[in-house]
């Protein structure tokens, strides 16, 4: 069974969430460590988010990852540019040459824009970026997707 701790504080408009998950599995523990602070302000929003996965195995990497975004609504629309990146924690001598050969580290760039239809219904668009830096422990590739959805709320 997992076990989870939260704390939350909440000061005006900019909520802190700190989260710890403990789970452990079979022989080995996993701790899922979470820290978010959302700043709404009228018609703009800010969010900045940062977690951390660690294992007490040296069979799965560590990893550690964090976003940062920022929106804007105008109206039915929203517009919204973001940066995520994330990157394993190896460790050192065998284990780690060992590791690095499932190594992960990258980075995005995403602009979007959000059209609000109806109350339940949006239609959305995005652009991004990807850099991958290290994918299996050898170099990435970069590259741009792009992205239509539609949200439906029934």
């Amino acid at each position: 069974a997992a076990s989870s701790r939260n704390s939350g504080v909440k000061v005006g408009l900019v909520r802190l969430l700190i989260c710890h998950l403990h789970c452990p599995r079979s022989d080995h523990i996993t701790s899922n460590q979470v820290a978010k602070l959302t700043m709404p302000l009228h018609s703009q929003s800010m969010v900045a988010e940062w977690t951390s996965l660690e294992h007490e195995t040296a069979i799965l990497n560590d990893d550690s990852a964090y976003l940062i975004s920022a929106a804007q609504r105008l109206g039915d629309v929203t517009l919204h540019l973001t940066y995520t990146a994330t990157e394993d924690d190896l460790e050192s001598g065998t284990v780690g040459v060992i590791q690095e050969q499932a190594e992960l580290k990258e980075s995005s760039i995403i602009l979007g824009t959000r059209y609000d239809y109806d109350s339940g219904t949006a239609f959305k668009f995005d652009i991004q970026y990807n850099d991958e830096e290290t994918v299996n422990g050898a170099d990435g590739e970069s590259g741009v997707l792009y992205n239509v959805g539609m949200s439906l709320v029934f």
